[in-house]
């Protein structure tokens, strides 16, 4: 009842916040040149600080329509004219890694980043992609603000990131042109992967033969039969077409994909703490309003693929739990990879949160 009424209490005040907010900034052209921080004078004590955030994302996406209707509004309300924002997306600034580098290193003030490509820097961000980790989106919620995220929180910081925010891309899950309703009916199925252990060992346990590749080259590869599967969330399903070269479309939900909205760690701390504060906020405002548009449109998104031909399958609670007993050996397969320690924290996380 906590959880519900948090999200409730979190959805009124950001719906308060945008009635009281006017006007919407707009990003910088794409492939224009970003803007260094602006020391003109300006209201309180005389510095405008110039925020660049970039990303990956459309700019139809849920995370730029969200962070534009709530993001940018409350800095502009609070930020008193001292805090500028200038979103860079569509991979303008690079790509999700060269983000996270240049966070990293100083060069960037802030972006939006998926935490799977976080196992490049420390091995073991890879626990957040353990297969089946959450039973549902709440026990993420949980976990994530609490003890769980904490760990990966200090982890961050250490290489010189601070995070803000979370922000998600839903649970990810699989997409072929033969039915996939037990495990069984992933042997020997050649399923492309993120270029990450974790997904290849899951893939493995599952019966499949995992097929590392760059997303860019996905819908080539499953028009022309290089592989056969695939394992996204339903929207970027849906907005890639995959549904023009794929058959069937089944609810697994068998990995949650987290992201952050992240600051250079070294920046951030030499902010004044009002501009920190109002940032702060604004990204945790930021975090509830995406993780909410993003669960309303999931269903959406299901529904679209349906009508564009997709049959949909949704797995039983008898025939999800076949998955996860399948996929439970990747947890000790991935000790070798991530502190063992990490691993048993992940293990308890639904009896936990």
């Amino acid at each position: 009842m906590k959880k519900y009424l948090a999200l409730f209490l979190s959805g009124c005040l950001t719906a308060s916040l945008l009635a009281g907010c006017g006007g919407q900034s707009t990003q910088p052209p794409p492939g224009s040149t970003p803007s260094q921080p602006d020391t003109s004078a300006a209201s309180g004590d005389g510095t405008v600080y110039v925020v660049r955030v970039g990303d990956t994302v459309q700019d139809d996406s849920i995370y730029a329509t969200v962070f534009y209707d709530v993001f940018i509004p409350y800095v502009e309300e609070h930020g008193q004219g001292r805090i500028v924002i200038e979103r860079y997306g569509n991979s303008v600034l690079g790509s999700d890694q060269q983000l996270a580098e240049s966070i990293q290193i100083g060069t960037l003030e802030a972006a939006m980043i998926p935490m799977s490509c976080m196992g490049n820097f420390d091995p073991d961000f890879m626990a957040l992609d353990l297969p089946f980790l959450y039973e549902d989106a709440e026990t993420a919620y949980a976990a994530l603000d609490g003890a769980w995220g904490k760990i990966f929180d200090d982890k961050m910081e250490a290489l010189g990131i601070k995070r803000l925010g979370w922000e998600e891309n839903g649970f990810r899950n699989f997409s072929s042109n033969t039915p996939i309703t037990c495990v069984a009916d992933m042997s020997g199925l050649k399923m492309r992967v993120m270029e990450s252990t974790i997904y290849v060992e899951t893939m493995k346990c599952l019966g499949a033969s995992p097929t590392p590749m760059a997303f860019s080259e996905l819908y080539t590869a499953l028009q022309n039969g290089t592989v056969a599967g695939q394992d996204n969330g339903p929207v970027l399903t849906y907005t890639s077409k995959f549904f023009e070269v794929q058959d069937y479309y089944t609810v697994s939900e068998y990995c949650y994909a987290a992201s952050m909205f992240a600051v250079s760690k070294e920046w951030f701390d030499g902010l004044p703490a009002d501009v920190q504060q109002v940032l702060t906020e604004a990204a945790v405002l930021f975090q509830d309003a995406e993780r909410k548009a993003l669960r309303e449109e999931t269903e959406a998104y299901i529904s679209l693929l349906e009508e564009n031909g997709m049959e949909i399958i949704r797995l039983t609670p008898e025939q999800k739990a076949e998955f996860q007993t399948a996929c439970v050996p990747v947890y000790d397969i991935m000790k070798a990879y991530v502190d063992p320690e990490i691993i048993e924290a992940a293990k308890t996380i639904n009896d936990t949160y």
